[in-house]
């Protein structure tokens, strides 16, 4: 499986800002999740790689952390493919409900999914987050090059973790962009995707609790 350190080069492109919608603190200040009720709910999605019923989220069992499965998420480049297909987006709003007393942030995401990449030929992933009603905010760049196929993941660690501010309930809101580029020979199709179609691959975002 293809890592960070060996095939992806990663630049953080913005950082969210502190704004009267959260809180910034270190995640070791975090406390425990809390000991039940939390949910994950799509409130919505949109866009051309996730169109209705490809994605799903489910909630781990120790409230650490939740993963977003996508069953159709595919950026192509190639032979007989159209160009707009080579570029695919998701835009996800979340609903994040937790007991009373508790917020959270997000501490550390992992991406994965499948490169097929001739040589001459590469691409990217860029990714955001961000509470409804911030002003920014974080994102996030992998760039994979090939002659590349084969399972990929990728780690990015959140130094300064965003807290919703206590007693307030804001949407989630995940912004993920594909594309493939370059040359290649022109009778083969190169493909990069997020996911996998059996739903056992995905994103998953880890969790920062605090308690109010």
């Amino acid at each position: 499986m293809a890592t960070a350190r060996s095939l992806v080069t990663s630049a953080i492109l913005g950082i969210a800002s502190l704004v009267t919608a959260t809180a910034v603190v270190s995640p070791a200040s975090a406390d425990v999740a809390p000991p039940d009720k939390v949910a994950v709910d799509i409130v919505s999605v949109t866009g051309s790689g996730c169109p209705s019923g490809t994605a799903s989220v489910a909630v781990s069992s120790d409230r650490n952390a939740f993963t977003i499965f996508y069953s159709g998420f595919i950026a192509q480049a190639g032979s007989g493919v159209p160009a707009r297909d080579s570029r695919r987006n998701c835009q996800m709003i979340l609903k994040v409900s937790k007991p009373q007393g508790y917020t959270f942030g997000v501490a550390r995401i992992d991406h994965g999914g499948y490169a097929s990449l001739q040589q001459g030929v590469s691409a990217q992933m860029q990714a955001g987050y961000y509470f409804a009603g911030e002003a920014s905010t974080r994102q996030l760049r992998h760039n994979f090059y090939g002659p590349l196929d084969e399972s990929w993941q990728t780690t990015d660690p959140v130094g300064v973790v965003s807290f919703e501010s206590c007693g307030q309930q804001r949407n989630l809101i995940i912004n993920t962009e594909l594309r493939v580029s370059g040359g290649g020979s022109a009778s083969d199709v190169n493909y990069f995707s997020v996911g996998s179609h059996d739903g056992t691959t995905g994103t998953t975002y880890s969790l920062a609790w605090k308690q109010c």
